[in-house]
This record gives structure tokens, sequence and C-alpha cells, in this order.
């Protein structure tokens, strides 16, 4: 069976994975595989990375019926029904972090903030994602607030053990200090509330609010 580590980029689920390794153990694939991850992100298998030796479509075929649980983190919008950790993220920060991502790493393609708000990018809109996402069948699927990782409470461990049978091995939560240390340009803050940011102008705020006006009430993030 796989889980999904599921969120929108730049919303937490390289976060989740590192969690879920940390605190119980547990390794994890990306759909994109790790050959693409590794260099991005600077992380190996200490970390709790793992690879398959397969093309994408033949280990999903293998793992998704397979007894054992297989963390898979991803960015596509669902394809099953099999579990998920949905990691949700203030919007702001998601598509301000994602412009910065694609920045460094997308030369060939330059996204506006407003391209991005409006999801004419790579995996599309921010709502969008999690309307498909979050609309599956409740008992499938944990929603995990980006917050709630990066200031990780026993009650959170909880609550993923609950969902995935797994048993927390310790309860100490991921240190920013070293993940920026080992790679600043992907992990930039991890700050838990929005703090704003150079390229957010007024006229980017004025088209975010016709688009997330009614997420950011939803979720408590005004």
């Amino acid at each position: 069976m796989i889980l999904w580590l599921a969120s929108y980029p730049r919303s937490g689920n390289t976060l989740c994975r590192l969690v879920m390794h940390q605190c119980f153990g547990a390794g994890s694939y990306s759909d994109q595989g790790n050959k693409f991850e590794k260099p991005v992100i600077g992380l190996g298998e200490e970390s709790g990375l793992l690879e398959y030796d397969a093309e994408w479509e033949n280990f999903y075929a293998h793992a998704s019926p397979d007894s054992k649980l297989h963390l898979v983190k991803t960015h596509q919008h669902p394809c099953d029904d099999q579990p998920a950790i949905v990691i949700l993220r203030d919007p702001r920060s998601s598509l301000c972090g994602y412009f910065h991502y694609l920045r460094r790493n997308c030369t060939h393609t330059q996204f506006s903030l407003a391209q991005i708000i409006q999801g004419e990018v790579i995996y599309g809109g921010w709502i969008e994602f999690y309307k498909e996402w979050l609309n599956r069948n409740p008992a499938s699927t944990l929603l995990v607030y980006f917050e709630e990782l990066a200031d990780l409470k026993p009650q959170t461990l909880a609550r993923i053990s609950a969902f995935t049978g797994m048993v927390p091995i310790t309860y100490e939560g991921v240190d920013f200090e070293f993940l920026r240390g080992k790679n600043s340009g992907f992990f930039r803050s991890g700050h838990l509330s929005w703090k704003g940011d150079k390229e957010w102008t007024p006229a980017v705020e004025d088209l975010f609010r016709q688009h997330f006006a009614l997420e950011l009430g939803k979720h408590g993030w005004i």
C-alpha cells in the first residue's frame, strides 16, 4: 500500500517526510524519483530518502497492492484513494516560496507571482490541488498543517500514529537550522506564519485576495 505525503509545492511534504523519518524511522520515496530530488534538496539516504530501481509506473503497480506501507512524496493531484497525509500551508508562504524555487531551478522559464497565484504553472492551481485531495474519502485522508510539523507537538505525532499505525521512536522535531545549513536555498525560513516578501507587492496582494480570500478565512490565516 502507498501512503501519500501530498502537498502543493513549497507547502511542507519535504518537512513531512523528514518528520516521518526522524520520529517514526520511516524512509520515503518520491514519484519524481530521488535522482531529481537529491541535487535540489541537498539531502540523501541519511534523511530517509529511498529510491526504486524501476520506472515510477512499475513501482506504483508493485507498491499499491503490497501489504507493506510505502511512503511516497507527491505534488501531483490524486490518482487513487490510498491513504494520504495532506500538508496544508498558508498559500502566501507556499506561492511565494514556489516563486523563488522556480526562479532558482527553472531558469529556462520564468514565472511571475501573478501566474503562480492563478495556477498557470507546472502543478496547476493551489486551490484546485487541495480541493481534489481533501474531497477524497475522509477515512483515507489526514490533514496536517505545516505549522504542526514545524512546531511539532506530541498530539500531532499521536494523530499521525493513529492514522498510519506507526509508533513514534522519538518526539523530537526537525531542526531547521540544520536544514538551512545543508541547503539554505531550499530550506528558506520555516516561519510558522506569513512574514511578507519584497516580491509581494500591493498589486500581487490584491490579485491574491481576489482568488484566496475565502481560503484565508476558512483556515484562520487572516
